[in-house]
């Protein structure tokens, strides 16, 4: 039983060394722990709560409810940071708003090129297919697309994986010849 009154008065004198603690409330304390007396009561009542709070607080609050509770300013001062970041990030670098497209353009037909041109503007990840033979396409100009997923006007987000399948130019009349 010594050694918990000895603990309790070494975690007061800790409190009262870092300021946490009064002298007054510090002497109290040891007190109550030598004499064995149970802890004070704490303040069950409204007002009482309000005038304790309102001598702990800082001159410099005007207002008692944000000395009792300052979580409304600081949660306001947080959505305004956030919503600033926000507006930041939907605004190009050079600070003109732009949309970025939420539907899949329609690119058959087009030179694979273009169409990897104009994909890129919605940061799109594309991936070319041969779809005559398994063939690389060393220049992008020299294909076009007769095939496409994501299908035209379907719904993307921004990093969708788009992918193209092409032909050689010569080759889109004689195998689709209806097709563009």
């Amino acid at each position: 039983m010594e050694d918990d009154k000895l603990i309790l008065l070494a975690r007061l004198g800790k409190l009262r060394d870092a300021g946490l603690l009064s002298e007054e409330d510090f002497a109290n304390e040891k007190e109550r722990v030598l004499s064995r007396q149970p802890p004070a009561e704490k303040p069950t009542n409204n007002s009482q709560l309000v005038k304790q709070l309102w001598k702990e607080a800082p001159d410099w609050v005007p207002d008692p409810l944000i000395k009792i509770w300052p979580w409304p300013l600081i949660t306001a001062v947080l959505l305004l940071v956030i919503a600033l970041i926000l507006w930041g990030s939907l605004t190009g670098s050079d600070g003109n708003s732009y949309e970025r497209p939420s539907t899949m353009p329609n690119y058959v037909c087009w030179n694979l090129e273009e169409a990897k041109e104009d994909i890129a503007k919605i940061d799109s990840w594309v991936t070319n297919i041969d779809a005559v033979k398994n063939r690389g396409q060393t220049w992008d100009r020299n294909w076009t697309v007769v095939r496409q997923s994501p299908v035209p006007r379907a719904f993307i987000n921004i990093d969708s994986d788009v992918t193209f399948w092409v032909a050689r130019h010569d080759e889109v009349g004689v195998k689709w010849p209806n097709l563009c």
